[in-house]
């Protein structure tokens, strides 16, 4: 089984996101720019029977 990951910047107000590009890694380094946003991963698992994706619950509100 093989995983790939997406994290994607989410607005606090709206809880629309947006994939964070080159944020593709099991883990994720915050940087000034996530401060006051959310964060959420999706997850995509892939074996020969095919694959599927689930998104994470959002972050709390990333601070300083």
């Amino acid at each position: 089984m093989t995983f790939t990951y997406q994290w994607q910047v989410c607005n606090a107000v709206t809880k629309s996101c947006a994939n964070i590009s080159e944020a593709v890694n099991s883990t994720l380094k915050l940087s000034l720019a996530d401060v006051g946003g959310l964060l959420d991963v999706v997850v995509k698992a892939t074996n020969v029977a095919g694959s599927t994706s689930v998104t994470s619950s959002l972050t709390g509100l990333i601070g300083l």
